[in-house]
């Protein structure tokens, strides 16, 4: 009898110790888990944000103020280039 219950004292420890192991690792993986969830809504926010700066980069407004800061003009005037017959004539035998 005292063989028993020295096993069944055994078995109880080691179950007891696989119990505290595992709850340690339980509760590590609760915090990770809730660190990626955290990380992965910082991402979606950001994600958002940078989608209205596209959609902002991209809107006509904006393209038509940067196109006047290069120069360009809504009604482009006509240019006219002087004609050289010298020029035409070393050009063409």
């Amino acid at each position: 009898m005292k063989k028993i219950n020295t096993y069944l004292g055994a078995l109880v420890f080691c179950l007891a110790l696989a119990n505290i192991i595992v709850s340690a690792r339980v509760s590590n993986t609760g915090d990770t888990l809730r660190n990626l969830e955290n990380q992965a809504r910082e991402m979606k926010h950001e994600n958002q944000l940078l989608e209205q700066q596209v959609v902002s980069t991209r809107s006509l407004t904006t393209l038509s103020a940067k196109a006047a800061d290069l120069g360009f003009t809504a009604k482009p005037g006509i240019l006219t280039l002087p004609t050289d017959e010298a020029v035409a004539a070393a050009i063409i035998p």
